[in-house]
């Protein structure tokens, strides 16, 4: 992509361009922490099991109570799988996630949830939860929340709750009766629904929206800081706390400035919540003015279709500046989430022994941001060129929601 030479000389001499990306460097970093993360040591990824057994089989035709709760996005849905593996949605509503729009207590987040489960809670006894947070997933199906769930959503003393149990307690106080709830991360519920009944592939979910993550399919024996009965279990990577990595200067900045420093930094240098924000910082240091402009305006200018107030406003050759500005700090993401999703591929094939990838990739910035999916392709047909590995990356129309389904009836 062209660039003005004095915009390529500011973004290197602050470590901003897709050339201070090295490839193998950080793919090796990956691996490096993907194997800690397994063996239970020090890692910026905590490589979280999944128990479920995933060569279990799937019942046809039983409904199934979904939860998505992600963002500040909140779905509940009453589902079946059918016998061709299509997602029948019987029953769907949206609502804001609670803690949203004011601070509250865990027992209200729970008991909001009961209540919005009601008009459908005599449907099934089983629920699948995907939870869009940072959580340890427990033998049983449940799983303990680590730590606050995120910025935009405020909900006291919820962590070190047990989700499903603190449910299930919501439940008895409003008459409905106990659950089986099956607690997953959405990133586990993306590579769930990519699962088909070709035994020859691995399996990867990718998540690249507001925030991002990354799961993969393991052979148990590689995972060494658990006792697993199941041959074959998911793993969430937790790839947005990847930290082994030379962040640029105004990558730290942004950092700093953050509600959480120091805390998810890859995660601050490729997703939707954050590449607006960054984008913003490096054209207001070059233009010497303050512009804060989102992901989304940026993604519209780029490709054209929309220049909202701010840009509008710009002079012609300002709107340059920016375009190169946010070509090249897009383009940088992108060549990251390749090199994730490269050391993802290539780990699982090694862990599972396959050779054929299917990549369960769910996210506005992925698929929307302006060319990112088409860059990051190309980038990682580049890292892939030399191995023998076949990969497809698929964008299942409700994949939580059909993963959910999915791990409600794979736990047994």
């Amino acid at each position: 992509m062209g660039i003005d030479s004095g915009i390529d000389a500011f973004l290197k001499e602050n470590k901003m361009t897709a050339e201070d990306i090295d490839f193998q460097e950080i793919i090796e970093s990956f691996f490096y922490e993907m194997e800690m993360g397994l063996l239970g040591e020090m890692s910026s990824l905590q490589m979280n099991p999944s128990y479920l057994d995933v060569t279990n089989e799937i019942k046809t035709d039983e409904n199934i109570i979904c939860i998505d709760a992600g963002g500040t996005n909140l779905r509940i849905a009453l589902t079946n799988i059918d016998k061709k593996g299509n997602l029948n949605v019987l029953y769907f509503k949206k609502y804001s996630i609670p803690g949203a729009d004011k601070e509250i207590l865990s027992d209200e987040f729970f008991e909001t949830l009961a209540e919005y489960i009601k008009p459908i809670a005599q449907k099934s006894d089983k629920i699948g939860f995907s939870f869009a947070f940072v959580a340890k997933a427990l033998e049983n199906g449940d799983a303990k929340v680590m730590g606050d769930m995120c910025k935009e959503v405020k909900v006291k003393e919820i962590d070190g709750k047990i989700i499903g149990k603190e449910l299930n307690k919501a439940f008895i106080k409003k008459g409905i009766g106990k659950k089986k709830i099956t607690v997953i991360n959405d990133t586990v519920a993306a590579l769930l629904s990519g699962i088909n009944s070709n035994e020859e592939n691995a399996y990867i979910g990718f998540i690249l929206g507001t925030g991002t993550n990354c799961a993969i399919t393991t052979k148990a024996k590689y995972v060494k800081k658990i006792k697993c009965k199941n041959d074959l279990i998911i793993i969430n990577m937790e790839s947005g706390m990847f930290d082994k990595i030379n962040r640029g200067y105004f990558d730290k900045v942004l950092d700093k400035k953050s509600e959480k420093p120091n805390d998810h930094v890859f995660e601050k240098m490729i997703s939707g919540g954050y590449l607006g924000e960054l984008i913003s910082l490096v054209f207001s240091k070059y233009m010497k003015e303050s512009y804060n402009f989102t992901t989304e305006e940026i993604s519209l200018f780029l490709s054209e279709e929309k220049e909202y107030n701010a840009i509008k406003s710009l002079e012609e050759h300002e709107k340059s500046i920016l375009k190169q500005i946010a070509q090249n700090i897009a383009y940088r993401a992108a060549k990251l989430v390749s090199i994730n999703l490269a050391a993802a591929i290539i780990k699982s094939t090694e862990f599972t022994n396959k050779t054929d990838v299917i990549i369960s990739a769910e996210g506005t910035t992925f698929h929307k941001f302006y060319k990112f999916r088409e860059n990051v392709t190309n980038l990682l047909n580049e890292i892939l060129k030399d191995k023998n590995i076949n990969y497809k990356i698929i964008n299942a129309k409700n994949s939580v929601i059909k993963g959910c389904t999915i791990a409600a009836l794979l736990n047994k």
